[in-house]
């Protein structure tokens, strides 16, 4: 893929026009988990898309970007600059990627019941009580492709937490890099496509329990 990059009316450096430039198109899907929306019956995420050019043999300063793809503006964004001879955009929303995350099956686990004195003597608390438990949650994560252009350089990246680890998934990720998981998917126009992931969600509850009143016995004469 080529395209040509000129600068925004504002800036008027003429110098600032490249022809056919190589370029490539990142786009990424975060997901990240808390305790309460690991349970969700229905979550929405957005893809993020990044166009990366290269070879430019002239720095470019911080400014703003047109990106021209046969003869019509494709994006208008903005750039921190050149480095070594490449250059980013910045990172928008990609309305061609419509994603759904729906909640599968939830595994209730047994809960473990812990009591302790305060770790702070406090005259009014007897113990800590903590109930502590492990629930296994199935998700399916769908996208799909709603443009007309085959859609490539895809990520789906789950990030783990404390609270909500990988269990496991189908299919298995493309690449591990804890706490990261990463599929690589590629999409035809109107094609879709889903990760069923297994996530553990570690649900802990603490309550202060207190001293039962002391009753003193009164002396009648």
């Amino acid at each position: 893929m080529k395209a040509t990059l000129y600068p925004r009316k504002k800036i008027r450096l003429e110098w600032f026009k490249f022809e056919s430039v190589p370029f490539e198109i990142n786009r990424e899907t975060e997901i990240k988990y808390a305790v309460s929306s690991a349970q969700y019956d229905k979550l929405t995420h957005m893809t993020k898309i990044q166009y990366i050019f290269n070879n430019l043999n002239k720095d470019i300063p911080q400014t703003d970007l047109i990106v021209m793809e046969k003869g019509l503006p494709t994006l208008y964004s903005r750039t921190p600059g050149s480095v070594a001879g490449k250059l980013s955009s910045e990172k928008h929303d990609d309305t061609s990627i419509e994603i759904n995350d729906l909640l599968v099956k939830v595994e209730r686990g047994k809960e473990e019941i812990k009591r302790e004195p305060p770790e702070h003597p406090d005259p009014r608390i007897k113990e800590i009580e903590t109930r502590r438990r492990k629930d296994l949650i199935q998700r399916k994560i769908t996208l799909k492709n709603i443009s007309n252009k085959r859609v490539q350089n895809l990520k789906l990246k789950y990030i783990e937490v404390k609270e909500v680890r990988y269990e496991s998934s189908v299919p298995e990720p493309t690449k591990k890099d804890l706490p990261e998981y990463i599929w690589e998917i590629s999409l035809d126009p109107d094609q879709s496509t889903s990760v069923e992931l297994s996530v553990v969600v570690e649900i802990v509850k603490t309550f202060r329990i207190e001293k039962e009143p002391v009753v003193r016995s009164q002396k009648f004469e």
